[in-house]
């Protein structure tokens, strides 16, 4: 444990001299209490743009994918995506990550469902985001990536091509979901569930004091704040800044699902290239190019911004804030 403290403040503070003499000076009983503190500090740093992002269509499923309104299409979506990426021989580990990150949202939904009962906000938050990742990072590889070619016997196929483009472009929601699916897999998500919901049960009613959770938690308090710290805020704080700054809706990211199911039914149903049929998935050609560049303009130059904002930005860690900690409410619930 001493070794997984020590990269948490390697990661997430400044290396000056008095915050190295000041890391250096915690005992084993303080520890606990300085990964709380950053967590919270952490926490609050990315609070504001949280709630005033809509995720109203997704809260409504209360943690349960299934139950999430565009769940269906999202399903069909990603399989349709899949099916192409194969035939093309492109892109497919990339839907395959976006597959498996639907996949733990239903494999976890009974934690998430708790995490509403008990109005865990950073699990919360943490289900709001991923969901929205999962339908924006399909409309951008949607967008991008979708070709739809003319073949010589008049007839329109559809393919997978500018991978790389979509990378280049779009990379931080990607990345975010793969971060997620790695701390699902590493048993993470697990262990911080498990712990911030003893607590909140234990204290329902109540704002939950740091000395409180430490109390409660014991010696699993400071993996817990160490894995919220270093894995699940910093997941949530860059879709949280991204979601922020482009103000894309729920309801508008999923309607490029529609347009893709639509393409793909026209595409299976194809009669010989009927004129009719042809202009139609032409005209979904040419709205997904539209929408491409639609994100491109929101999306690169917010990504370009928050890479930079955070990298700059670094809480402060001093020992009496530490020491003085015990009444501090944990804004994480």
């Amino acid at each position: 444990m001493r070794r997984e403290i020590q990269e948490a403040y390697d990661q997430l503070l400044p290396k000056d001299p008095n915050t190295i003499m000041t890391i250096t000076s915690f005992t084993e009983e303080e520890h606990p209490k300085a990964m709380a503190v950053l967590a919270n500090k952490l926490y609050g740093m990315l609070v504001d743009k949280l709630e005033d992002t809509d995720f109203k269509e997704i809260e409504d499923s209360d943690g349960d994918i299934t139950k999430f309104k565009y769940y269906t299409k999202t399903r069909e979506s990603i399989a349709v995506l899949k099916e192409l990426a194969i035939q093309s021989g492109s892109g497919e580990e990339d839907v395959k990550d976006i597959e498996k990150a639907l996949t733990y949202l239903e494999s976890n939904k009974t934690v998430f469902m708790k995490a509403f009962r008990l109005d865990i906000h950073i699990l919360k938050y943490l289900y709001n985001t991923i969901v929205m990742a999962i339908i924006a990072d399909i409309a951008y590889f949607t967008t991008v990536c979708v070709e739809f070619v003319k073949n010589p016997d008049h007839t329109v196929s559809m393919e997978i091509s500018n991978v790389k483009k979509y990378k280049t472009k779009f990379y931080m929601v990607h990345e975010s979901i793969k971060n997620f699916n790695k701390m699902v897999e590493k048993k993470q998500l697990e262990k911080v569930a498990n712990g911030l919901m003893k607590v909140k049960a234990e204290n329902f009613a109540a704002e939950i004091t740091i000395a409180q959770y430490v109390g409660v938690v014991l010696a699993a308090a400071a993996g817990v704040f160490i894995i919220l710290a270093t894995v699940l805020i910093p997941i949530i704080r860059e879709l949280a800044y991204l979601f922020f700054a482009v103000r894309v809706s729920v309801a508008n990211y999923c309607a490029v699902q529609q347009k893709l199911l639509e393409a793909n039914a026209l595409r299976i149903k194809s009669n010989g290239g009927a004129k009719d049929v042809v202009e139609r998935q032409l005209k979904i050609a040419a709205f997904f190019e539209k929408l491409s560049n639609f994100f491109a303009i929101k999306v690169v130059p917010a990504e370009k911004k928050i890479d930079s904002t955070l990298k700059g930005v670094k809480p402060r860690l001093t020992k009496d804030e530490v020491n003085g900690s015990d009444d501090d409410t944990l804004t994480l619930f």
